[in-house]
């Protein structure tokens, strides 16, 4: 026969008297700690009052003891991983709220980077750099204004872009590293594309049909990086049937495009009409460079090569 804790309680009355000396030292120990102290010293919370959410005020302390030494955020052993209880009093009642503690706010943001900052085979440091970390000169001065205006005016832009040309190393992809970030950071999605990388595995998502979601990531992202644009080989398929497409499609929804070159626009035309030979070649080279041309401010960036530090 099974009794309930109520009845074997009434049949012990050393065991109700034991429970109850335990609840009252744990209960001391509890309005005895600093911090439990504190707080009802500062909030002007009686004992009264307290005793009625007990439980609660317990449950914050050894939070607290976990955040004190946290063992990281994949470890977290509070209630709500990456959150802590914070006690709150209003109109003489005490109740708890959970806040998400720096940790969690750090996923979250990176959650969001992953989700919004897409990228094909850049390097790793471009992931991370923020305007503060470029090294204002001579040579990228204006390109980095201009960078910071095209960010704060980016709901304004219409679909006009950017075009940063010069010799190896001044730091054009860096500063597009600077501009996907603040991006994101507005909540913008970015695609940042390697153009030369892309273009050449582009021709093998033909053969595994992946080709049209390739195309769409790039056509339909809010702000799509091209890097390196003219270092590639190009083909008469790639010129006609992938870069032409890819800058109709996001001229029509005013969808900007940034550009990195060690080519400047008239350079870049010669580049993409030597795919074939013929005045053709040279027609549908010189279309595509308007397009560019067309939606995008150029700026020039010099200066020392700074990937030799």
């Amino acid at each position: 026969m099974f009794r309930t804790i109520g009845e074997t309680l009434k049949l012990n009355p050393e065991m109700v008297r034991r429970v109850k000396q335990s609840y009252q030292e744990r209960r001391e120990v509890l309005f005895a700690h600093p911090k439990v102290k504190e707080w009802m010293e500062k909030e002007g919370i009686s004992r009264e009052q307290a005793l009625f959410s007990l439980s609660e005020i317990l449950h914050w302390v050894k939070e607290e003891e976990h955040c004190a030494s946290c063992p990281g955020y994949d470890a977290c052993p509070n209630m709500f991983r990456g959150h802590r209880s914070l006690p709150q009093v209003e109109n003489g009642h005490l109740y708890f709220l959970y806040r998400p503690c720096p940790l969690q706010l750090q996923q979250e943001r990176a959650e969001r980077q992953k989700r919004l900052f897409r990228s094909h085979l850049i390097p790793h440091d471009m992931l991370s750099v923020s305007f503060k970390d470029l090294e204002m000169d001579e040579g990228n001065g204006e390109a980095i204004r201009a960078a910071v205006l095209f960010c704060r005016q980016f709901s304004e832009r219409k679909g006009r872009g950017l075009y940063f040309y010069g010799e190896f190393g001044v730091g054009k992809s860096y500063l597009m590293g600077a501009v996907a970030n603040r991006l994101v950071e507005e909540g913008y999605s970015v695609y940042f594309v390697h153009v030369p990388t892309f273009f050449r595995e582009i021709k093998q998502s033909l053969a595994d049909q992946s080709f049209t979601e390739k195309m769409r990531e790039l056509e339909t992202c809010d702000c799509l990086i091209l890097d390196d644009i003219g270092a590639e080989n190009f083909t008469p398929w790639l010129r006609d049937e992938v870069l032409g497409p890819l800058l109709q499609y996001r001229i029509q929804n005013e969808k900007p495009i940034l550009y990195t070159s060690n080519l400047s626009y008239e350079k870049l035309a010669e580049h993409m009409a030597s795919t074939g030979k013929g005045e053709m070649d040279e027609m549908k080279s010189l279309r595509i460079l308007e397009r560019i041309r067309s939606y995008t401010d150029a700026y020039l960036m010099y200066g020392k090569n700074r990937r030799r530090k």
